[in-house]
């Protein structure tokens, strides 16, 4: 395989260009692309040998303090994101398997419905989830209570804008300032509900909203933030109430489960 990295090389192809000859001769045997990468560089700075360095007993590329503040950084602003996204959105010469090398035993996060979570909750994580599970229940009869229809929750995302020229995420979302939206709601008599941090098996968005919009946004290029927009409120307006029924009988369902289990994470059980 390093053979290959060099001629390509030598030819003066890039080291995209060598990665993806690669991937094509190799298939699922390929090289790395962060290999790939480094390979290429050591050879176009005059390196001779196709052997690795033996020994250092290390890979030929570690994981630097930098790397991980980036992909840090990435999850902290969007917890939604995939490997894929982050690979293309970092925009450095890192792979898939090396970022989420760095996600799980680096920042020790792993993916549930979708969004990056700490790999453990504590005792008072799960308690907190418990607690809030039985009084949701208590407070709309299980589900039954016509309350439920005065429910108004909400979230916050992120869409990927894409344009033929240049690769650029983009919020679609502004943040409002806490304090005035709780004086608000307040004066207009409406109930402020708590919600789990770290609970996306709890949250309708993040079980049925968001995933099943992006779906169908899925491959969608958007010449603007404001065109993203229109098709997101597009599609959400499509959503039957059928759909919407079903989604909160099983928000309810799920929250006896968290009780069941004792407040530990589920996937889609």
């Amino acid at each position: 395989a390093t053979k290959s990295i060099k001629f390509n090389a030598k030819l003066g192809k890039s080291a995209s260009e060598t990665f993806r000859s690669m991937q094509q001769v190799y298939g699922s045997q390929c090289l790395g692309r962060t290999a790939v990468f480094e390979w290429h560089k050591r050879f176009l700075e005059g390196r001779e040998t196709l052997e690795d360095d033996k020994k250092s007993g290390r890979p030929i590329l570690v994981r630097t303090p930098e790397m991980i503040e980036k992909v840090r950084d990435f999850v902290a602003n969007d917890r939604n994101a995939s490997l894929k996204m982050m690979e293309e959105a970092l925009n450095i010469s890192i792979d898939m398997k090396t970022i989420h090398t760095i996600l799980h035993d680096h920042l020790s996060v792993r993916k549930l419905c979708s969004r990056w979570i700490p790999h453990n909750l504590t005792e008072a994580q799960k308690q907190a989830r418990v607690k809030w599970s039985k009084e949701m229940l208590k407070k709309f009869n299980r589900g039954r209570s016509n309350l439920i229809y005065n429910i108004v929750t909400g979230d916050e995302t992120w869409i990927y804008s894409y344009e033929p020229e240049s690769k650029r995420q983009s919020t679609v979302w502004k943040c409002d300032t806490a304090r005035q939206t709780v004086d608000f709601l307040s004066s207009k008599n409406v109930e402020l509900m708590t919600h789990c941090p770290y609970s996306p098996d709890l949250s309708s968005n993040d079980l049925f909203l968001f995933p099943n919009i992006k779906k169908k946004m899925r491959g969608e290029r958007f010449e603007s933030p404001e065109a993203a927009v229109e098709t997101f409120r597009t599609l959400i307006s499509e959503v039957t109430a059928s759909e919407w029924k079903k989604c909160f009988e099983n928000w309810f369902e799920r929250m006896q489960k968290c009780i069941d289990l004792k407040g530990e994470y589920f996937e889609n059980q």
